[in-house]
């Protein structure tokens, strides 16, 4: 693996990492996560998307809602109460004003990563 890979590798966990810690915080809810790439970001509950977002063209974020996690008839109960705690982290992420902040964070994480991965000058 090349030095500049390897750098691109630590700074995409490094901003995981900051930008799940600001959203624990924020949400106050353990099970989130957020996965930030070059121009993206998706936060999740547990393994269930929540929210993604992107940069426009133009520099703008556009983001959207994305609820999906599946249950059947063979879902154990265990699961069926967590799905309960995504719904309700659903909620509260698309009131206007944590949803405001929700996606501040993620923008800034998004542009923070595609900034230092530009300056590495690797895809």
């Amino acid at each position: 693996m090349t030095k500049k890979l390897q750098n691109k590798i630590s700074i995409i966990k490094n901003h995981d990492e900051e930008a799940t810690l600001e959203l624990r915080k924020l949400l106050n809810n353990d099970n989130v996560r957020v996965h930030i790439t070059k121009g993206y970001a998706n936060m999740y509950f547990m393994d269930a998307d929540v929210l993604s977002a992107n940069i426009k063209d133009d520099g703008k974020i556009r983001y959207y809602h994305t609820h999906m996690l599946m249950i059947d008839n063979d879902t154990d109960i265990k699961d069926i109460e967590l799905y309960i705690d995504y719904l309700n982290l659903i909620r509260q992420t698309m009131t206007k004003q944590t949803e405001s902040k929700v996606v501040k964070i993620l923008e800034k994480y998004i542009k923070k990563t595609t900034e230092e991965i530009n300056k590495l000058n690797i895809a």
